[in-house]
């Protein structure tokens, strides 16, 4: 999912609402992984990272999944 929104169009109140919202849909998403997944926050919060990135695929997720669940965790920024 994407979108823009201009931002200098909203008022000061309407901007927060919608940085409030979509902090709430971001870790609801998170959440649910973590349940579905039997994973800790932090590594639900990755997976989630990764899913939006095109270097996606299931045997990164998969990969992601292991490296946590081993206690090495990689920088997101520079993996895979």
């Amino acid at each position: 999912m994407a979108f823009v929104v201009d931002m200098t169009k909203l008022s000061d109140e309407q901007g927060q609402q919608l940085m409030d919202a979509m902090n709430d849909a971001i870790n609801d998403d998170i959440t649910s992984l973590m349940k579905e997944k039997n994973i800790s926050w932090e590594c639900a919060a990755d997976v989630s990272y990764l899913r939006t990135r095109s270097r996606w695929k299931q045997e990164h997720e998969d990969e992601l999944i292991r490296l946590h669940s081993i206690g090495e965790p990689p920088r997101m920024c520079d993996w895979p």
